[in-house]
């Protein structure tokens, strides 16, 4: 088995204004044809950043154009830390786990690194026979040969900036009155006496006039209709709340939502996929999806596939 290349994705899934690289296009079209594993574990593809990372990240898509992707979920890529527009922005990982590191200056570097087996990301190094380590680096210089040396630049700490990120979030959260008049709804969810990391967790599907919400206990349950009615007004409230930071994304789809025994709501909100429960697809009509996007439109950028087809837009 080959690996997976998804040439495609890159061009979606980039920041708008961040165009992908030829070089990393020449070594997808390079990668398809050799056998996965060969130079490393992992495949070829971008995914946008998003708010089960960590808290709203999904508003971090400008500052992240990622392009790897290894089998526990760990995602490689750019790191824009000036936006679009960064000089020859560092490869990093962003770790699964949590685990964040730079780990080359250039695109060039990184490869480089790949063909040796050195990149300090496990999976990339892990290597299942062959000689392609020794075929990439032969490739690599030949694409590579003209190309002018970039100087070697320091870069910011990437755990301080997303350590910052998170805390500057949490504390918006905690101080909004929104996500606590949320919470303090739901709180009583909330196992008595809970330590700080025991929280109850719901999720919520609010697309035009839909609202629907379950309790995650055992799998989802259906919330009884008075403690729907309680909170379907505060949900619209921050939904709207979130659409005003990046107006072109539009109004978040579905969302995960953890209440613990203090401070506001946390949601992990889904902006680009179909929404589902578990495996199972949530059905929702297509002038609902129209209502949404006649309050805050959505760029082609962030305007998914399916979407477009549900609209009847070509694409």
């Amino acid at each position: 088995m080959n690996y997976s290349v998804s040439i495609e994705s890159l061009h979606k899934n980039f920041p708008t204004g961040f165009q992908v690289p030829a070089l990393l296009l020449d070594f997808g079209r390079w990668l398809k044809s050799k056998r996965s594993g060969s130079v490393g574990c992992f495949s070829l593809q971008s995914e946008r950043f998003d708010d089960y990372w960590i808290e709203n990240g999904a508003d971090l898509h400008a500052s992240f154009a990622f392009f790897l992707c290894d089998p526990t979920g760990s995602r490689i890529g750019y790191w824009l830390y000036d936006g679009p527009t960064t000089v020859v922005p560092p490869v990093v990982m962003v770790g699964s786990e949590g685990e964040l590191y730079i780990l080359s200056d250039t695109l060039e570097e990184f490869l480089e690194r790949l063909a040796e087996g050195k990149t300090q990301a496990p999976d990339l190094d892990t290597r299942e026979g062959g000689n392609e380590g020794v075929e990439l680096a032969t490739w690599l210089e030949s694409r590579t040969v003209n190309m002018p040396v970039q100087t070697r630049r320091e870069h910011p700490d990437l755990q301080k900036w997303m350590d910052e990120w998170g805390w500057r979030q949490r504390e918006s959260i905690d101080n909004d009155s929104v996500h606590c008049q949320i919470a303090d709804n739901l709180r009583k969810f909330v196992k008595p006496n809970a330590d700080p990391w025991e929280i109850a967790n719901f999720d919520v599907l609010l697309v035009g006039k839909q609202f629907k919400m379950w309790h995650r206990s055992f799998g989802p349950q259906a919330m009884p209709q008075n403690d729907v009615s309680a909170v379907e007004g505060l949900f619209r409230a921050i939904r709207e709340q979130r659409a005003k930071k990046i107006p072109e994304r539009g109004l978040w789809i579905s969302s995960s939502v953890k209440v613990g025994s203090q401070g506001g709501a946390i949601l992990c909100c889904n902006f680009m996929d179909e929404p589902k429960i578990l495996d199972e697809w949530i059905i929702v009509q297509t002038s609902d999806y129209k209502l949404d996007l006649a309050i805050f439109p959505r760029s082609q950028h962030w305007t998914p596939e399916w979407l477009k087809e549900k609209l009847g837009q070509k694409f």
